[in-house]
């Protein structure tokens, strides 16, 4: 007959060697049982009531653990199988259990043990699985075997601390917070090993006389990832794939270009695999830095040093060649990378972006940490159209097949330019001080005049605010040779002009994203302008940010007026 029809509780110590559990049949079987409470022997079919205990040790630092794994480890590899897993009501936390000890027993009077299971025995009818109804409610996320669960285990605690059936609503608060965590705790495991059917781990009650709503978390569970307070140079967020679980994963870059003799240095013990992408993105840089915006000499001038985070822990594939890119790029051309964006794809040489493995699970994880947007190779789409939709609605995925697609969107204001744009930039800004001043004014002139004249035939009174354009017209009158007005405006007049109310929405907006940047370049410039035209030497930082500054401006109106 078996044991469940005997006996009301059957343990399983030490759950790493049950060795008769670990073919295939015998775990259906007791999935069967678990979920209908009935089996199967030859012809006939029997119930049973008996609960069932698994009881093993982790012989692992739990934080470390869960980094790379789950806590169903100890399980033989064939119960390790979600269906059955998922059937399990409660988690039990043994680890915050303290040892046995001398002082835990009591002097006093206390039950015999064969007693006080008699006790327990008669209470088994007795059942409090809608006590909690009278006070609260579940949250969205769980399910019908999440609410059975978390029920019966909130019975058990009532029978064995309030068998006459007095409790509080306090009472049935604590045991529900109780039993939301261990079961919680169970469903965070799932999602390790299948992160899509399990994603929804986020367990909450609602308190029916307040309409308040309280999450209940897990303490051992890991912070989810701290994202960047904002868009940052040179740091940008990866998708990986554990290896152990097969779970996905955050994975933080960070890479810095600095003046130097052409090093290129990997750090964070990075693996085979991820020095081949870091090698193909630098490449690619190579071949298209006119393209990208980036110096003809980065590779004899500049020291690159690259940080992956978290190697500790064994990736699956590889996949990372987007984010390193995308890191070098914002590195060597200063231009932040917005910090609600994750991406995956491994890349080539040529720019492609190629598939990768456990996308769901690296849609998953971007989701849980916060991301808005990622970036998925295109060859991925079939995998994207399998997401459930409570997923996909949680953030903006995006399918790419190109780098340039990733670079455009991810970096704050940031174009790619065509070959002929590419050549015009190159033969603008590698000049003299005074050369790329020229051209950078020249080129602010012609778009400040260009554009505005589109919008207005009289633009030079309608647009141009009453002070500026009444200093420029005096300097004219003062010349023999009168050029055109837009000629005599002062380099500090261009910032007012563009940033004008009307002028920024209607026209320079599109041109320049960010109004606090090109304030920011074109004040920044001024001392530096000022110090050319009295023929004083720069110094090296100041010719590199007049290099880069002239490169991002004259490249964005070059943007606006070349098709790109």
């Amino acid at each position: 007959m078996g044991l469940v029809m005997l006996w009301d509780v059957v343990a399983f110590d030490e759950v790493a060697g049950l060795r008769r559990l670990r073919d295939a049949q015998a775990v259906q079987i007791l999935k069967d049982y678990m979920e209908t409470g009935g089996f199967a022997r030859i012809r006939e079919e029997f119930k049973g009531t008996a609960s069932l205990v698994f009881v093993g040790n982790i012989d692992y630092d739990i934080p470390e653990l869960l980094s790379i794994a789950h806590l169903f480890i100890p399980f033989p590899p064939e119960m390790q199988d979600a269906a059955f897993l998922d059937r399990f009501h409660a988690y039990i936390p043994g680890w915050e259990i303290p040892r046995m000890r001398s002082e835990f027993l009591t002097k006093n009077y206390g039950f015999v043990v064969d007693y006080f299971a008699w006790i327990l025995r008669e209470l088994r009818p007795l059942t409090f699985m809608t006590a909690m109804d009278e006070y609260f409610d579940f949250g969205k996320a769980l399910d019908k075997r999440d609410k059975d669960a978390v029920r019966k285990t909130i019975s058990g605690l009532v029978k064995l601390i309030h068998p006459d059936g007095d409790y509080t609503k306090e009472d049935l608060e604590e045991y529900l917070n109780i039993s939301l965590e261990m079961r919680r705790r169970v469903k965070e495991q799932l999602k390790k090993i299948k992160s899509i059917e399990y994603w929804n781990t986020d367990f909450s009650y609602i308190d029916l006389d307040t309409s308040r709503e309280l999450f209940v978390s897990i303490p051992e569970q890991p912070a989810p990832i701290e994202l960047p307070s904002g868009p940052k140079v040179g740091e940008v967020m990866g998708l990986a794939l554990l290896k152990v679980y097969g779970g996905g994963a955050i994975q933080r870059f960070e890479v810095i270009a600095d003046r130097g003799k052409g090093r290129l240095n990997a750090l964070g013990s990075m693996m085979r695999i991820m020095r081949e992408s870091l090698k193909a993105a630098y490449e690619y840089i190579s071949h298209n830095h006119k393209s990208l915006g980036i110096d003809l000499d980065f590779k004899k001038d500049y020291d690159i040093t690259v940080l992956a985070t978290q190697m500790g822990i064994p990736k699956e594939g590889a996949s990372a060649g987007i984010t390193i890119l995308t890191g070098l790029v914002s590195s060597l051309t200063k231009k932040p990378v917005r910090n609600d964006v994750a991406m995956t794809g491994e890349i080539t040489v040529l720019g492609k972006v190629l598939s990768v493995a456990g996308v769901h699970e690296k849609i998953v994880a971007a989701a849980d940490a916060g991301i808005k947007t990622v970036y998925i190779p295109k060859g991925n789409e079939k995998d994207v159209l399998l997401l459930p939709p409570d997923v996909k609605s949680r953030l903006e995925i995006k399918l790419v097949s190109r780098v340039k697609e990733v670079l455009t969107d991810a970096l704050v204001d940031y174009k790619i330019v065509s070959k002929k744009g590419a050549k015009r930039i190159s033969e603008e800004i590698e000049k003299e001080p005074h050369l790329q001043l020229d051209e950078l004014e020249n080129s602010l002139r012609r778009c400040i005049k260009s554009k505005l004249e589109e919008i207005s035939k009289i633009w030079w009174i309608e647009r141009i605010p009453p002070d500026i354009r009444k200093k420029a017209e005096e300097r004219r009158e003062k010349e023999d040779l009168a050029r055109e007005l837009i000629q005599y405006i002062d380099f500090t007049d261009y910032v007012k002009i563009i940033t004008r109310r009307d002028n920024w929405r209607e026209v320079f907006q599109q041109i320049f994203k960010e109004q606090e940047l090109i304030i920011s370049k074109l004040r920044e410039l001024e001392p530096i302008r000022n110090a050319v035209r009295h023929g004083r030497k720069l110094t090296i930082e100041q010719k590199e940010k007049l290099k880069i500054f002239c490169q991002d401006v004259i490249r964005q109106i070059l943007a606006s007026e070349i098709d790109l």
